[in-house]
């Protein structure tokens, strides 16, 4: 009931006293901490016990967040309503909802994972989109990550970019050093590869040559 080694996930109930925690572990639930405070690096994704204006600056809010509508300091990710204004942003914040910037411009280091603000046909290379992209058909600068429906074409990829949703890349080829996190479930019905790097069922996670499977138990 009181201790945790500091890495793991909690999805249900965390075991953690009510006003402690070492720092790097994971609340999918209720989180143990108390109402007005965190240590820094801890993730919640339902209620955040935080009061409604301060963070210390590491925290990851996947609800409501309790900051004031104005101000961030510049390292908390907001996968909620983000609480910054229509027009600005300090460059390390992460809007997993609607995003504050404007239609035309990100200053390279935000991530968007609603509607990008960007243009149809520009990045600067370090944003990631977990939404629609609005690079073009056929191009990508080698830095973005697609988290949603990549633009790719179905069968190339420049090699450094992350795929995790729908995968652009065709069934036998992938150039080494792309990512693809398919998502599934935990069990996996079968996970059949050949040595040509094929990927054959979804359930199979592909990272450079090396084929990492949720549960090595059911793959055969």
């Amino acid at each position: 009931p009181n201790c945790t080694n500091g890495r793991d996930v909690f999805r249900s109930q965390s075991p953690l006293s009510t006003n402690c925690t070492k720092g790097t572990d994971v609340f999918m639930g209720q989180s143990p901490l108390g109402p007005n405070c965190t240590n820094g690096t801890n993730v919640f994704m339902g209620q955040s016990p935080l009061g409604p204006n301060c963070t210390n600056g590491t925290d990851v809010f996947m609800g409501q967040s309790p900051l004031g509508p104005n101000c961030t300091n510049g390292t908390d990710v907001f996968m909620g309503q983000s609480p910054l204004g229509p027009n600005c942003t300090n460059g390390t914040d992460v809007f997993m909802g609607q995003s504050p910037l404007g239609p035309n411009c990100t200053n390279g280091t935000d991530v968007f994972m609603g509607q990008s603000p960007l243009g149809p046909n520009c990045t600067n290379g370090t944003d990631v989109f977990m939404g629609q992209s609005p690079l073009g058909p056929n191009c990508t600068n080698g830095s973005d990550v697609f988290m949603g429906q990549s633009p790719l074409g179905p069968n190339c990829t420049n090699g450094t970019d992350v795929f995790m949703g729908q995968s652009p890349l065709g069934p036998n080829c992938t150039n080494g050093t792309d990512v693809f996190m398919e998502i599934n479930e935990l069990h996996i019905q079968r996970c059949l590869i050949t040595t040509n790097r094929h990927i054959v069922a979804p359930e199979c996670f592909c990272i450079n040559q090396t084929f990492i499977f949720t549960d090595t138990s059911s793959c055969h």
